[in-house]
């Protein structure tokens, strides 16, 4: 019977080795799949990156773009309700979920506060958008988007401006 016990107790020692050799490859493996996970996601946020810069530059080089600019630098805008059109499916082309975003956090955004993101998303300056909205403060109009769009109290125009560009 003791014979028994020690070739019981030696097939045990086998079984748990191998289950200890096929644990630790299981181990390996698993971590192999997350890495080749981990890549794939890399290799997904890079390839948006690239596409949303690629956006920025085709944005850039648009008719529309190059008229609010040149308004927004001139000593008075004239902007009509076809430049906005224009811009609105611009921006709805490039950036298709810019302003469907715009909508979702803030479905009570008025039409100059839809503008002001328009025009930051653009890269406008404060003073250029003064002109193009025909409105004194529109750093307190920032600010006033940014608590609706983020709920938070307060905001910088810098972070408003992130904000818009994260979109």
């Amino acid at each position: 019977e003791k014979t028994n016990i020690e070739s019981e107790l030696r097939r045990l020692q086998t079984t748990n080795q191998q289950l200890n050799q096929n644990a630790s490859e299981m181990h390996t493996a698993l971590l192999r799949l997350r890495k080749n996970e981990l890549d794939l996601c890399a290799q997904m946020l890079e390839t948006k990156e690239n596409k949303e810069e690629l956006s920025r530059l085709m944005f850039s080089d648009t008719a529309i773009f190059h008229r609010f600019h040149e308004m927004a630098a001139s000593p008075s805008a004239d902007v009509s309700k076809q430049d906005w059109t224009q811009l609105e499916d611009t921006l709805n082309d490039l950036f298709p979920h810019f302003l469907c975003s715009i909508q979702r956090m803030a479905p009570k955004l008025s039409n100059m506060e839809k503008q002001t993101c328009m025009l930051v998303k653009m890269g406008i300056p404060n003073r250029g958008m003064k002109k193009i909205l025909d409105y004194s403060n529109v750093s307190l109009l920032q600010a006033r988007i940014f608590t609706k769009l983020s709920g938070k109290p307060k905001g910088s125009v810098k972070e408003f401006t992130q904000l818009i560009d994260s979109l």
